[in-house]
């Protein structure tokens, strides 16, 4: 199954408005992590917005693979043990999410032509 032009453009589209916003979201927290307690006070206070950016942020960080133990705990002394949980679960899914559909239909092309022969094409097809 291959994925036509248009939908690579609309997946990369997409791909790109989530990291602006989550890119625009870490150049706030730059600017508010020189001041933790407005920091703090901020995420409390924007409601699900700051939920949302968190969500956002914390996907990102698992679509490219960075260490996220210090997110988890930062979910957790931000919004409290249940909503943390929540908001660290969910942004955990999404961000596997991202990776695999990235993965599965961005860079397949990509990684066919580095890893060819007989035994992958056979599984390929036994897969699709």
């Amino acid at each position: 199954m291959r994925i036509s032009t248009d939908r690579k453009r609309v997946y990369t589209g997409v791909l790109l408005i989530v990291l602006t916003v989550t890119s625009a979201f870490l150049v706030a927290w730059g600017y508010q992590l020189l001041d933790v307690a407005g920091f703090h006070h901020w995420i409390l206070n924007s409601g699900p917005v700051g939920w949302l950016l968190f969500v956002m942020l914390y996907g990102v960080l698992v679509t490219l693979c960075l260490p996220i133990t210090p997110i988890n705990l930062l979910g957790g002394a931000l919004f409290g043990p249940f909503l943390g949980l929540l908001l660290n679960a969910l942004g955990s899914t999404l961000g596997a999410g991202a990776a695999f559909l990235l993965s599965r239909h961005s860079a397949r092309d990509w990684m066919l032509n580095k890893i060819s022969g007989n035994k992958l094409t056979l599984v390929m097809d036994q897969v699709d």
